[in-house]
């Protein structure tokens, strides 16, 4: 899941880099000793367009973003599945604790969101 959340990272700012600068290369590839490796610049959009599609242009990473924010939201899920399952009697302040986690955490991204207006 790591490697394709940085592979699908890389590809969305070498599109990113194309759109700005015109230069086309592959992403991860090292101009100063390796040389350039040129991608068709139709081949890299078609790769990102379902990262990038659906954002306005000065937003094109926010699909990581919103990958980030599922997977600490399914951490979380995770970790209160094994201390409830563990723990035989669950206090009320962990339930408490594990809300405000997951209320903090849907509220900062809601900011970075507000901040960010990845749609217009």
């Amino acid at each position: 899941l790591l490697v394709l959340l940085i592979r699908s990272f890389g590809n969305v700012l070498a599109f990113k880099r194309g759109l700005s600068s015109g230069v086309w290369r592959r992403p991860n590839s090292c101009a100063a000793c390796c040389g350039p490796r040129p991608i068709p610049p139709r081949r890299l959009e078609r790769q990102v367009a379902y990262l990038v599609g659906r954002f306005a242009r000065h937003a094109p990473r926010w699909q990581i973003v919103i990958w980030l924010r599922q997977l600490l939201l399914l951490l979380l899920a995770f970790i209160s599945d094994v201390v409830f399952a563990t723990a035989e009697e669950t206090f009320d302040a962990v339930r408490y604790v594990i809300a405000a986690v997951a209320i903090a955490v849907t509220l900062v991204f809601w900011r970075l969101h507000r901040r960010a207006l990845p749609f217009a």
